[in-house]
């Protein structure tokens, strides 16, 4: 995600930050007066664990409750790669791995701290590893409270993911919103993220969460932008006439101003429509001068030599191939690494240009060369063609997420980009040894 590093972008990230971590810092919750329960829902900003199990310790007298809650999702494996990665926990990396969200916690808490409350009985542990979603947080947690004799609850200090803390709150209220006493639910987020402008980046501005424990940035911004359209009572949201796992959610309109502002991608787009124009129209112009001019000069050596005319070739198609198909790799290194470090949006843009002209020249090359080498079989060369374009395009997206969440932008298109270059030797043996092949293994047309 393309962002102009400025103040005002750093003024609307840290509004919106706020507006959903709804809550106090989770430091005044070692001060509070005693709650009913504590439900922790897991994530893979291990911090805020790390800091309820510390109070637990120093205040036992918190709660008569805890709750750890959460199930395998489809973000588990960035808390299983949390766990790895650190400083403090990462001798449970392998074990923890493939477990739900709820026993990591657990483990966490069994080897890390010494919660006596816990052992005397004074202080109820439940696990609910099931959900997969704020939704199925609140209504497996109400549950798993209620069969474990926990009915009348009062007061519950929820704490989760800064990002998601508001949607959470609502999703528990709307669990308990058929009784006539309703709990009242706390958000106590253990931080509320930040972000500052340096020099002509945008970076965190959070002192009391080592920065390698908070989210990739690009993660932190998918987070924070795509949770307001989940908070609003529309039908592709989750409220009332949505899905149906929230309660209302007033969303102030400094806020949505705000998310209005940072979600504005049309320009992102920019490059791609402009590298497509000007790669269709420069490609289709110099393939056809190209096939004008190549057998005209096949034509003049073959007459020095004494020989008869050549005629055109399919590998003449190819001419362009080498140029682009090198480009391509060149231009997705350009692009991940200026994104990664938040350089003017203008240069990722102008480098998604190049990779779409690249596309456009490659799509042309192989097009017109398996129409010229097929003939009377294009048809069926170009549908085969399509087939595995298609396939390939329906299934590789599929590990796009998991990519980057686990490589981010950088490293993520540098994977890319290396895939692109181990490809480029097919395009100069297409070249080389096309013709030949096309002899040896010739089509005879009906």
């Amino acid at each position: 995600m393309s962002l102009t590093a400025s103040v005002e972008t750093a003024s609307d990230i840290n509004l919106l930050a706020s507006f959903l971590a709804h809550g106090q810092k989770i430091q005044d919750l070692q001060s509070h007066l005693p709650v009913d329960c504590i439900i922790i829902c897991a994530s893979a900003v291990l911090y805020q664990a790390e800091e309820l199990f510390r109070i637990l310790q120093a205040a036992p007298s918190l709660t008569k409750t805890v709750v750890l809650c959460g199930g395998n999702g489809h973000s588990t494996s960035l808390m299983w790669d949390a766990v790895a990665k650190s400083s403090r926990f990462s001798s449970l990396g392998s074990a923890v791995r493939g477990k739900p969200e709820a026993r990591v916690l657990e483990d966490i808490m069994n080897k890390y701290f010494d919660i006596k409350c816990f052992e005397t009985g004074d202080c109820k542990l439940l696990i609910e590893d099931k959900s997969t979603n704020c939704g199925a947080n609140a209504l497996y947690s109400r549950r798993l409270l209620e069969a474990s004799g926990v009915s009348a609850l009062k007061t519950c200090v929820v704490i989760q993911d800064p990002t998601m803390a508001l949607r959470t709150i609502a999703s528990f209220e709307k669990a308990y919103e058929d009784l006539d006493t309703r709990p009242k639910f706390l958000s106590c987020p253990l931080f509320i993220p930040q972000v500052r402008l340096v020099g002509s980046k945008l970076e965190y501005a959070v002192t009391e969460v080592p920065r390698k424990q908070l989210w990739e940035f690009e993660r932190f911004m998918e987070l924070v932008l795509g949770e307001i359209p989940r908070l609003r009572d529309d039908g592709e949201g989750y409220g009332p006439n949505g899905k149906g796992f929230i309660t209302h959610v007033s969303i102030p309109t400094e806020v949505e101003d705000s998310w209005a502002r940072l979600g504005t991608v049309g320009l992102t787009f920019l490059g791609f429509g402009g590298g497509s124009l000007s790669g269709l129209a420069f490609f289709a112009w110099s393939s056809d001068y190209i096939i004008k001019k190549k057998p005209v000069e096949a034509d003049v050596i073959a007459v020095a030599a004494g020989l008869p005319s050549a005629g055109m070739k399919p590998g003449y198609r190819l001419s362009m191939l080498i140029p682009d198909v090198i480009l391509v790799p060149i231009d997705l290194l350009l692009y991940g690494w200026t994104a990664k470090f938040h350089v003017h949006w203008m240069v990722p843009i102008m480098s998604t240009t190049f990779i779409e002209i690249a596309n456009m020249a490659v799509f042309i090359c192989v097009s017109t060369y398996l129409i010229d080498a097929f003939t009377v079989y294009a048809a069926s060369a170009l549908a085969t063609n399509t087939v595995v374009r298609s396939v390939a395009s329906a299934v590789l997206p599929l590990a796009g997420q998991k990519m980057y969440n686990a490589l981010g932008l950088g490293w993520g298109n540098s994977l890319l980009a290396f895939i692109a270059l181990a490809l480029v030797p097919i395009s100069w043996i297409l070249l080389k040894y096309g013709e030949p092949l096309r002899k040896r293994f010739e089509i005879n047309n009906p």
